[in-house]
């Protein structure tokens, strides 16, 4: 079934073929209607009815006058008398005679078995009329005297016979010419709408598949696909229409993404308050428990005695570390707020950079930053803890070995954002490891907590930006990529847990 989007397409390719050919049509048969009339009318006739007549009596009278001509030199006594003298003075009579009469061209006499000839160069487009006359002397000679019509009166004649044919002709097939053409330019018409018809269906086709295309992925997008992309390699409008659709898909999935990492966050945030207070209230009595054991242990059993301070370094060393896994939980419970200001963001880097390094040992740091990074909307202390933890994370990714950690802290814009670089030596990331990096709690260290990358990602986002992590093409190990957008913070305190 055609779409209504179809239809209007086809409807406007008929009228856009239909109403100028038809206009065309009707100017058209108006046109030879006219043309016609002109060279088809009763004056046109009646002009041409006259036309033949004339030059039929101018016909009959040049005959006539050529006769009297032929009867005239019959009777010419001096052609009797160069009769009687001979031959040659009759040949100088035809000499003469031809030329007193400039139309005649040719004149012959037979006479006693001769034949004596007087004659001239003829016209080329004349008309040769001869006339037979008898001339009264003895033996009855025969005289034959050959006129010469004019050209432009044998073709005059001949043009107006042509002309009257033709009017007579068109004048006859008039009605067949009108409908001719009438037939002609319907065929045309058919031909143009069936074309219209077929160009209006193929670009109809063509439209409504690539518009169906994105009503269908706009309906996938309703239901919670965001991951759905319109690949369209046209240059026109409905694919700069699929091009903003991907951005905007684009945008919605990252945004849902900082949502539900943020909502994820938040729900490990009060796990971890309530594992902080939860672990925290026992601990010391715990401690005191075996102090009071290990002071008021019975004297004499030395084994005994052993036994206890044993225990006791164990139970104290165990409670150290419980004590500090319920520092890093209530340090994450508590993190605080994004509060952004404009700050030069090369400026801030390079104090950042000058103060990690400072506090970093045994630890070479390379720093590639642009001078023009422009100010951007940063939270001073927040992203200064972002960049510290990915330091101490390359450093200790590299630990144990002969030769100092090196790490790269690069920055540099990028579109209308900044990308900001750390990159270090160490064996990389696990590609096992590599889809579960960010979330909470997951750690390869011996003592980690696995909160500092969460922790983060989480400031990165309240940032209104984007990380990831790969492999460092430069020095071989990790990369963890930041990208900050110039203006674009969300101050949201989604995912903060209360203090």
């Amino acid at each position: 079934m055609m779409s209504r989007v179809a239809r209007r397409i086809v409807l406007a390719m008929l009228a856009a073929a239909l109403l100028p050919l038809s206009a065309a049509v009707v100017l058209a048969l108006m046109l030879t209607d006219v043309s016609l009339g002109i060279g088809v009318n009763e004056t046109v006739r009646r002009g041409l009815s006259k036309d033949i007549p004339l030059y039929r009596s101018l016909f009959d009278a040049k005959k006539a006058a050529y006769q009297a001509t032929a009867e005239a030199l019959g009777r010419d006594p001096a052609l009797r008398t160069a009769l009687e003298r001979g031959s040659t003075e009759v040949q100088a009579w035809l000499e003469q005679a031809l030329t007193a009469n400039p139309e005649l061209v040719r004149l012959t006499l037979v006479w006693r078995d001769q034949r004596l000839v007087a004659s001239v160069p003829p016209d080329p487009d004349g008309r040769p009329f001869a006339v037979e006359q008898a001339v009264e002397g003895e033996d009855d000679p025969s005289l034959r005297l050959e006129f010469m019509l004019p050209g432009h009166f044998v073709r005059g004649l001949e043009e107006t016979r042509d002309l009257v044919d033709t009017y007579q002709t068109i004048s006859a097939a008039r009605d067949s010419i009108q409908r001719s053409l009438l037939l002609t330019f319907a065929a045309v018409l058919f031909v143009v709408l069936v074309g219209s018809v077929w160009v209006g269906l193929m670009l109809a086709r063509n439209v409504t598949r690539r518009v169906a295309r994105l009503v269908a992925a706009t309906q996938r997008v309703a239901d919670g696909d965001l991951k759905v992309r319109i690949a369209d390699r046209h240059q026109d409008e409905i694919a700069e229409l699929g091009q903003a659709f991907n951005t905007m898909v684009a945008e919605l999935s990252e945004r849902r993404d900082r949502i539900v990492y943020l909502e994820k966050i938040s729900g490990w945030q009060e796990v971890a308050r309530r594992l902080a207070h939860e672990i925290k209230n026992p601990l010391t009595p715990i401690v005191l428990a075996v102090q009071q054991l290990d002071e008021k242990k019975p004297t004499g059993d030395e084994a005994f005695a052993r036994l206890v301070r044993t225990a006791r370094e164990i139970i104290e060393e165990e409670v150290a570390t419980l004590r500090h896994l319920v520092e890093e939980f209530s340090a994450f419970a508590k993190l605080p707020e994004v509060r952004p200001e404009p700050l030069d963001l090369s400026q801030y880097l390079d104090e950042t950079a000058g103060q990690i390094a400072a506090t970093t040992a045994n630890a070479e740091m390379t720093l590639e930053i642009d001078r023009d990074l422009g100010t951007f909307a940063v939270d001073r202390i927040m992203l200064r803890r972002v960049i510290a933890n990915l330091v101490l994370n390359a450093v200790e990714a590299q630990a144990g070995g002969d030769r100092p950690a090196r790490v790269r802290l690069a920055a540099h814009l990028s579109g209308t954002g900044c990308e900001l670089l750390v990159d270090d030596a160490g064996p990389g990331i696990d590609p096992a490891n590599a889809p579960r990096l960010f979330e909470p709690y997951m750690t390869t260290k011996k003592h980690g907590t696995g909160l500092g990358l969460a922790i983060v990602k989480k400031i990165v986002l309240q940032h209104g930006g984007a990380i990831a992590a790969g492999r460092s093409p430069e020095l071989g190990g990790a990369r963890f990529e930041i990208r900050l957008e110039r203006g674009r913070v969300s101050t949201s305190a989604v995912g903060e847990a209360a203090p």
